[in-house]
Protein backbone atom coordinates (compact mmCIF):
# COMPACT_ATOMS: atom_id res chain seq x y z
CA UNK A 1 0.00 0.00 0.00
CA UNK A 2 1.41 3.38 -0.97
CA UNK A 3 1.44 5.90 1.85
CA UNK A 4 2.04 9.62 1.66
CA UNK A 5 3.05 11.08 5.02
CA UNK A 6 3.41 14.83 5.37
CA UNK A 7 4.11 15.80 8.98
CA UNK A 8 3.17 19.13 10.55
CA UNK A 9 3.25 20.73 13.96
CA UNK A 10 2.71 24.00 15.76
CA UNK A 11 5.03 26.91 15.13
CA UNK A 12 7.44 27.12 18.11
CA UNK A 13 6.75 30.08 20.36
CA UNK A 14 9.13 32.74 21.52
CA UNK A 15 11.99 31.52 23.66
CA UNK A 16 12.10 28.14 21.88
CA UNK A 17 15.51 28.87 20.40
CA UNK A 18 14.29 28.03 16.88
CA UNK A 19 13.93 30.44 13.96
CA UNK A 20 10.77 29.88 11.91
CA UNK A 21 10.53 32.29 8.95
CA UNK A 22 7.04 32.64 7.53
CA UNK A 23 7.12 31.45 3.93
CA UNK A 24 3.51 31.40 2.87
CA UNK A 25 0.07 32.46 4.06
CA UNK A 26 -2.99 30.62 2.82
CA UNK A 27 -5.63 33.31 3.24
CA UNK A 28 -8.57 31.01 2.76
CA UNK A 29 -7.81 29.13 5.97
CA UNK A 30 -5.60 31.77 7.67
CA UNK A 31 -2.92 29.10 8.15
CA UNK A 32 0.76 30.06 8.40
CA UNK A 33 2.86 27.31 6.85
CA UNK A 34 6.55 27.32 7.71
CA UNK A 35 9.03 25.11 5.88
CA UNK A 36 12.01 23.57 7.63
CA UNK A 37 13.18 20.72 5.44
CA UNK A 38 13.23 22.13 1.92
CA UNK A 39 13.18 25.92 2.12
CA UNK A 40 15.79 26.35 -0.63
CA UNK A 41 14.88 23.40 -2.84
CA UNK A 42 13.11 24.25 -6.12
CA UNK A 43 9.80 22.58 -6.88
CA UNK A 44 9.68 20.38 -9.97
CA UNK A 45 6.48 21.79 -11.45
CA UNK A 46 6.87 19.69 -14.60
CA UNK A 47 5.57 16.75 -12.54
CA UNK A 48 1.94 17.54 -11.75
CA UNK A 49 0.68 21.10 -11.88
CA UNK A 50 -1.25 23.88 -10.23
CA UNK A 51 -4.61 22.53 -11.44
CA UNK A 52 -4.05 19.14 -9.83
CA UNK A 53 -6.09 18.37 -6.72
CA UNK A 54 -8.39 21.34 -7.25
CA UNK A 55 -11.00 19.64 -5.04
CA UNK A 56 -8.80 20.43 -2.03
CA UNK A 57 -9.37 24.18 -2.35
CA UNK A 58 -12.23 24.15 0.16
CA UNK A 59 -11.57 23.92 3.93
CA UNK A 60 -13.33 21.20 5.91
CA UNK A 61 -15.08 21.38 9.25
CA UNK A 62 -14.40 18.40 11.48
CA UNK A 63 -17.15 17.39 13.87
CA UNK A 64 -16.62 18.13 17.55
CA UNK A 65 -16.63 14.40 18.28
CA UNK A 66 -13.95 13.77 15.63
CA UNK A 67 -11.59 16.27 17.28
CA UNK A 68 -12.42 14.84 20.71
CA UNK A 69 -11.74 11.31 19.49
CA UNK A 70 -8.35 12.37 18.11
CA UNK A 71 -7.37 13.97 21.41
CA UNK A 72 -8.67 10.98 23.36
CA UNK A 73 -7.32 8.12 21.24
CA UNK A 74 -4.35 9.74 19.48
CA UNK A 75 -5.58 9.08 15.94
CA UNK A 76 -8.46 9.87 13.60
CA UNK A 77 -9.58 8.02 10.45
CA UNK A 78 -11.22 10.04 7.65
CA UNK A 79 -12.35 7.61 4.90
CA UNK A 80 -12.58 9.17 1.45
CA UNK A 81 -10.80 12.37 2.50
CA UNK A 82 -9.91 13.01 -1.15
CA UNK A 83 -11.66 11.55 -4.18
CA UNK A 84 -10.42 8.92 -6.60
CA UNK A 85 -9.46 11.47 -9.26
CA UNK A 86 -7.08 13.21 -6.84
CA UNK A 87 -5.64 9.87 -5.74
CA UNK A 88 -5.02 8.94 -9.36
CA UNK A 89 -3.28 12.27 -9.92
CA UNK A 90 -0.86 11.52 -7.07
CA UNK A 91 -0.28 7.97 -8.33
CA UNK A 92 0.50 9.25 -11.82
CA UNK A 93 3.05 11.61 -10.31
CA UNK A 94 4.67 8.67 -8.51
CA UNK A 95 4.83 6.74 -11.79
CA UNK A 96 6.67 9.66 -13.37
CA UNK A 97 9.09 9.99 -10.45
CA UNK A 98 10.01 6.29 -10.40
CA UNK A 99 10.02 5.63 -14.15
CA UNK A 100 13.19 3.84 -15.25
CA UNK A 101 14.61 3.47 -11.73
CA UNK A 102 16.38 0.22 -10.89
CA UNK A 103 18.41 -0.96 -7.92
CA UNK A 104 21.57 -0.51 -9.96
CA UNK A 105 20.68 2.88 -11.37
CA UNK A 106 18.49 5.40 -9.56
CA UNK A 107 18.71 8.87 -8.05
CA UNK A 108 19.60 8.25 -4.39
CA UNK A 109 18.72 11.83 -3.51
CA UNK A 110 15.11 11.24 -4.54
CA UNK A 111 14.24 7.63 -3.72
CA UNK A 112 15.34 4.39 -2.08
CA UNK A 113 15.04 0.97 -3.72
CA UNK A 114 14.26 -2.34 -2.05
CA UNK A 115 17.71 -3.90 -1.42
CA UNK A 116 16.81 -7.59 -1.87
CA UNK A 117 16.50 -7.65 -5.66
CA UNK A 118 18.71 -7.84 -8.72
CA UNK A 119 20.41 -4.75 -10.11
CA UNK A 120 17.67 -4.56 -12.75
CA UNK A 121 14.92 -4.81 -10.12
CA UNK A 122 12.39 -1.97 -10.09
CA UNK A 123 10.86 -2.29 -6.61
CA UNK A 124 10.95 1.13 -4.93
CA UNK A 125 10.93 1.29 -1.11
CA UNK A 126 10.29 5.00 -0.52
CA UNK A 127 10.42 8.46 -2.06
CA UNK A 128 12.02 11.28 -0.11
CA UNK A 129 10.33 14.65 0.44
CA UNK A 130 7.67 14.51 -2.32
CA UNK A 131 5.79 17.50 -0.89
CA UNK A 132 8.95 19.58 -1.15
CA UNK A 133 10.01 18.44 -4.62
CA UNK A 134 6.88 17.94 -6.70
CA UNK A 135 4.05 20.35 -7.32
CA UNK A 136 1.25 17.79 -7.15
CA UNK A 137 2.27 16.66 -3.68
CA UNK A 138 2.92 20.23 -2.57
CA UNK A 139 -0.61 21.12 -3.66
CA UNK A 140 -1.85 18.42 -1.32
CA UNK A 141 0.36 19.47 1.60
CA UNK A 142 -0.62 23.15 1.26
CA UNK A 143 -4.29 22.63 0.43
CA UNK A 144 -6.92 24.44 2.50
CA UNK A 145 -8.71 21.10 3.00
CA UNK A 146 -5.70 19.43 4.63
CA UNK A 147 -4.48 22.46 6.57
CA UNK A 148 -7.92 23.22 7.95
CA UNK A 149 -8.23 19.66 9.26
CA UNK A 150 -4.74 19.72 10.81
CA UNK A 151 -5.39 23.14 12.37
CA UNK A 152 -8.52 21.85 14.07
CA UNK A 153 -6.74 18.80 15.45
CA UNK A 154 -3.83 20.85 16.81
CA UNK A 155 -5.98 23.75 17.98
CA UNK A 156 -3.99 26.40 16.11
CA UNK A 157 -3.72 27.91 12.63
CA UNK A 158 0.02 28.55 12.96
CA UNK A 159 1.67 25.44 11.54
CA UNK A 160 5.22 24.34 10.74
CA UNK A 161 5.79 21.79 7.99
CA UNK A 162 8.35 19.19 9.07
CA UNK A 163 8.88 16.68 6.25
CA UNK A 164 7.16 14.15 3.99
CA UNK A 165 7.82 10.79 2.38
CA UNK A 166 6.04 8.11 0.36
CA UNK A 167 6.30 4.50 1.55
CA UNK A 168 5.71 2.35 -1.52
CA UNK A 169 5.31 -1.00 0.30
CA UNK A 170 5.53 -3.29 -2.76
CA UNK A 171 3.88 -6.73 -2.52
CA UNK A 172 5.75 -9.90 -1.60
CA UNK A 173 8.54 -8.02 0.16
CA UNK A 174 9.31 -9.40 3.62
CA UNK A 175 9.68 -6.19 5.61
CA UNK A 176 8.65 -6.35 9.25
CA UNK A 177 8.02 -3.15 11.22
CA UNK A 178 7.75 -3.74 14.97
CA UNK A 179 5.59 -1.71 17.33
CA UNK A 180 7.02 1.78 17.73
CA UNK A 181 6.19 5.44 18.28
CA UNK A 182 7.25 7.76 15.48
CA UNK A 183 8.13 10.61 17.83
CA UNK A 184 11.36 8.90 18.89
CA UNK A 185 12.66 8.90 15.32
CA UNK A 186 12.26 12.57 14.38
CA UNK A 187 13.17 13.69 17.11
CA UNK A 188 10.99 16.61 18.20
CA UNK A 189 11.03 18.35 21.56
CA UNK A 190 7.66 19.91 20.72
CA UNK A 191 5.06 17.14 20.92
CA UNK A 192 2.31 19.25 19.36
CA UNK A 193 2.59 17.50 16.02
CA UNK A 194 0.52 15.28 13.76
CA UNK A 195 1.41 12.80 11.03
CA UNK A 196 -1.01 12.79 8.10
CA UNK A 197 -1.17 9.32 6.52
CA UNK A 198 -2.86 9.21 3.10
CA UNK A 199 -3.36 5.77 1.55
CA UNK A 200 -3.14 5.83 -2.24
CA UNK A 201 -4.57 2.34 -2.66
CA UNK A 202 -6.70 0.00 -0.59
CA UNK A 203 -5.19 -1.37 2.61
CA UNK A 204 -6.62 -4.03 4.92
CA UNK A 205 -5.52 -7.08 6.90
CA UNK A 206 -4.64 -8.93 3.67
CA UNK A 207 -1.83 -6.56 2.68
CA UNK A 208 -0.54 -5.30 6.00
CA UNK A 209 -2.57 -2.24 6.92
CA UNK A 210 -1.41 0.06 9.71
CA UNK A 211 -2.28 -0.98 13.24
CA UNK A 212 -2.46 1.49 16.11
CA UNK A 213 -2.85 1.30 19.88
CA UNK A 214 -5.39 3.82 21.12
CA UNK A 215 -4.18 6.29 23.73
CA UNK A 216 -0.55 5.15 23.49
CA UNK A 217 0.46 8.82 23.21
CA UNK A 218 -0.19 9.05 26.95
CA UNK A 219 2.76 6.71 27.53
CA UNK A 220 5.04 9.68 26.75
CA UNK A 221 3.72 11.76 29.63
CA UNK A 222 6.49 12.53 32.07
CA UNK A 223 9.25 11.48 29.66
Amino acid sequence: AWQCLPRMGLVPGRGSGRSSPLLRRLNRVCAHVVRTADATEPVNDTVGGDSALSELDSPVDLATEQVAQYKRSGFLVLPGFINSASVQCLVQTLDTITKGSTLGEHDRRVLEMEPEQSDSGRLVRRIYEPCGRYQTFRNFAESPMLLSAVSQLLGSRDLVYHYSKVNMKPPRVDTTVDWHQDLSYYPLTNRSSVAVLLYLDDADERNGALRVIARDQSLLDGM
